[in-house]
């Protein structure tokens, strides 16, 4: 166990305690990545210095991730989302 979790968890009396506190640490934690999944989701913009394949790849990673912390998207919303990243570096 890092010395960090280590750390921020309180010695409790039983090993019972101890696996709940740890589970109140690794669902905060779950939280965090949430948002941080999110956050980069929805500011991920196309710069056209690569291909538009790697863009896509790069949105099917993020909601891969934020799907195994059990946020989903429709796939129509993954397409959507894409192709509209893509159409505002090209504009009107």
């Amino acid at each position: 166990m890092s010395p960090i979790v280590r750390g921020s968890v309180v010695e409790p009396e039983n090993a019972l305690d101890f696996m709940t506190a740890i589970g109140e640490k690794f669902t905060e934690n779950a939280k965090a990545e949430i948002s941080l999944l999110l956050d980069k989701l929805l500011s991920t913009k196309y710069d056209s210095s690569g291909s538009i394949r790697e863009h896509i790849m790069k949105i099917i990673q993020i909601t891969t991730r934020l799907a195994n912390l059990d946020i989903i998207f429709p796939d129509a919303f993954i397409v959507h989302l894409a192709l509209r990243t893509y159409l505002l570096v090209l504009g009107p």
